[in-house]
Order: structure tokens, then sequence, then C-alpha cells
């Protein structure tokens, strides 16, 4: 199973938030960051759950 991965701007614009707002939630544990050589990472599937969630409420 491939996971798509997202930047942090682009996850940024489908929260409707700003990139801080977006490393926050990563330090928070909120939203779960992947590493690749140095590049942090988003994936898709948990920001569009985030997304459902903050609708949903």
């Amino acid at each position: 199973m491939q996971k798509e991965l997202i930047s942090k701007k682009q996850a940024a614009e489908i929260l409707s938030v700003s990139t801080r707002t977006v490393e926050r939630m990563f330090a928070n544990g909120e939203l779960a960051k992947v590493k690749i050589r140095g590049c942090v990472r988003a994936r898709l599937s948990e920001v569009k759950q985030l997304l459902g969630e903050v609708v949903s409420t």
C-alpha cells in the first residue's frame, strides 16, 4: 500500500491554516510527520481525517 505524502504548505492549504499551525500540530502529536532526508511531510489521509473531524464538529 502506497501512502501519499504532502508538504507542510499543502497540508496548511487543505486545512485552511498557516504552516506554523501545521508545525504546532506536528509538535503536539495531532498530526504525524514523516521525515525524508530532512524534508518534513504529512500523510494526506491523516490530513483528510483531521479535516473531516473539524467539519463534523
